[in-house]
């Protein structure tokens, strides 16, 4: 594709065509020549917003790109409403290829009633391969809002799932061919599907409720981190 924003066509027909999520709270979403998205709250709730890149894989980075973010505001103990997403694209991108991530990100969206409210899309030869960043858009009761410093000495410490769950899907995804010379084939199989326990929003809703005093989804660094 030629270097610059994608032309108008392809906006319309692989990207907004792609997002049908809505919610009532965003007055102003995602269209051409629209470079802000309006949302409105109440007297008593607060914003709550988070970024994230994904820059070490391309496999379903569409649908992780969403997770991670989505993550991070769950975590938070808000209400995931919407993101605005960032895509720079090599020059050999195709508009299936560009299709094919905005579906698996109004797949993820969907699943979470969260609405793609926009942001900007580009083909760029300063990356070598697809590079998503999406910024979450979250609302909190201003009283339960959640931050990673509330801990308090005595807590439990709680882990939902298991450990290492996206770095063990990636590097199966990625490095399939090398893994199977040590690994059957269903392990591998098993070891990919571990991504459909990466989000952690539902988890995190219940957590708000019984009155967790802190919440951190586990990434980059792990427990330890």
């Amino acid at each position: 594709m030629k270097i610059g924003k994608l032309p108008e066509s392809v906006l319309k027909r692989s990207v907004f065509k792609e997002i049908h999520t809505k919610r009532d709270e965003v007055l102003s979403g995602a269209g051409v020549g629209e470079d802000c998205a309006v949302m409105k709250l109440k007297e008593d709730e607060v914003f709550v917003l988070s970024t994230d890149p994904i820059t070490g894989t391309v496999v379903d980075i569409g649908s992780l790109a969403v997770t991670v973010t989505l993550n991070d505001i769950a975590s938070a103990g808000a209400e995931p409403v919407g993101i605005l997403v960032t895509v720079l694209l090599p020059p050999e991108i195709t508009e299936a290829e560009i299709k094919g991530m905005v579906r698996q990100m109004e797949e993820a969206c969907a699943e979470n009633r969260v609405q793609i409210m926009g942001g900007h899309t580009e083909i760029t030869e300063a990356v070598r391969q697809p590079l998503i960043s999406v910024t979450g858009v979250g609302k909190a009761k201003a009283d339960k809002l959640l931050l990673t410093s509330g801990a308090k000495i005595g807590d439990d410490i709680v882990v939902t799932k298991w450990i290492a769950l996206e770095g063990t899907a990636i590097l199966a995804k990625e490095h399939t061919k090398r893994l199977l010379s040590r690994f059957p084939g269903h392990f591998l199989e098993t070891a990919k599907g571990f991504d459909r326990y990466l989000s952690v929003v539902k988890e995190a809703m219940i957590a708000s409720d019984c009155g967790v005093h802190a919440m951190h989804d586990v990434t980059e660094g792990g427990i330890f981190g």
